[in-house]
């Protein structure tokens, strides 16, 4: 890992063995060619999550969403809430590539992926109407948690 990126995302030991893990996880997922999921249990827990998710949002229309720590970005892309904007924001290049390579098979338009880091955000705070992440938060201690929250 360069320098640069070190410098640019402040990252501590920790974040960048979390950085390498997942970029482990999605080069192999990119080499697998597989987008299908790895389980019928995942299937059934997008379905959920995005079903309960787009139910929340229905009566409030969001135009916007941030998901910060996407990963895949595989639960926002699911959405059926019409967004005019989806930003995908995460650490791991390796996982930015694979939202990207998830959006051109969903179909999305109007996507944007965004290296950087979920405790200092490079948007204003009114930015999104609607901002959210899945399987991030169980990664931190009770005070990153605290501070991710606060930032997001």
């Amino acid at each position: 890992m360069s320098n640069d990126h070190r410098e640019l995302s402040n990252e501590s030991a920790e974040e960048l063995h979390e950085n390498e893990h997942w970029t482990e996880v999605f080069r192999h997922e990119m080499e697998s060619g597989s987008d299908d999921y790895s389980t019928p249990w995942w299937e059934d827990c997008y379905a959920q999550l995005v079903t309960a998710v787009d139910n929340c949002l229905s009566p409030f229309k969001p135009r916007s969403v941030l998901e910060a720590g996407c990963g895949s970005g595989k639960a926002t892309l699911l959405l059926k809430t019409p967004f005019n904007r989806i930003v995908l924001l995460d650490f791991s290049e390796a996982a930015l590539r694979y939202a990207r390579h998830l959006t051109e098979r969903y179909h999305k338009k109007n996507v944007e992926t965004i290296h950087g880091n979920i405790f200092s955000l490079p948007f204003p705070d009114t930015e999104f109407e609607f901002t959210w992440n899945t399987g991030v938060l169980e990664h931190y201690e009770p005070e990153k948690i605290v501070e991710m929250l606060a930032e997001m």
